[in-house]
């Protein structure tokens, strides 16, 4: 009894657990976009000082710096077993809209991925469908992973080079309603969250 008791409290939490543990416990979970090995680690060794959980995180195209969603799964997962036997750290792939992709991030050792809808060239009713046959089929093949869905593009960005005077639509960019309470039904919402556009914007706001 001891022992199974033993292998439970050492068992590495799921990220969904690991996220339900920090809402209980009134603590947030570190999400850092990285694009090489160095920031992860760098990352990594602070979070480790902190012990804090972290969730290193990259999109498609900055997995091409690591040769593709596969092989940067792969490195990535290996550095986490080297520096802490993958505890508390989980790997996450950014802003994806192409069901393929995602695929190839859950076999190769990704915890979670966005799905980012929001490219698509989709109405709302287009978009509640595409999501909720999208979700039942990835988390029918992987039900240990967790999928975020994000329906509407949120403006701005984090790029040092982003135009600041560019026109952005905030007032107006809010999620549809219909779309959230449609997402709220769905079967599998204890492995999937939702990233709703509620005026808010990658970056710094701007003064008006």
């Amino acid at each position: 009894m001891l022992e199974e008791e033993n292998l439970n409290k050492n068992r590495r939490k799921s990220i969904f657990e690991a996220l339900i543990d920090a809402k209980k416990n009134g603590y947030a979970i570190p999400h850092f976009n990285i694009e090489s090995l160095i920031w992860a680690r760098a990352i990594l060794e602070e979070c480790i000082s902190r012990r804090s959980p972290v969730i290193i995180a990259l999109t498609s195209t900055g997995a091409e710096l690591f040769g593709g969603i596969r092989v940067a799964g792969g490195i990535l997962n290996s550095l986490f077993n080297t520096i802490c036997n993958n505890r508390n750290v989980y790997l996450h792939l950014d802003h994806e809209p192409e069901e393929n992709n995602i695929i190839e991030s859950l076999e190769s050792g990704f915890d979670s991925v966005l799905f980012d809808v929001s490219p698509l060239d989709l109405d709302s009713n287009e978009k509640i469908t595409c999501i909720k046959e999208t979700l039942e089929r990835l988390l029918k093949k992987f039900p240990n992973s967790f999928i975020e869905v994000e329906a509407n593009h949120i403006e701005g960005s984090l790029s040092k080079y982003y135009d600041s005077k560019k026109q952005l639509n905030i007032k107006n960019n809010y999620v549809d309603e219909l779309l959230v309470g449609k997402f709220l039904q769905h079967k599998y919402l204890r492995n999937s969250s939702l990233a709703p556009t509620i005026g808010n914007i990658h970056g710094i706001y701007p003064k008006d």
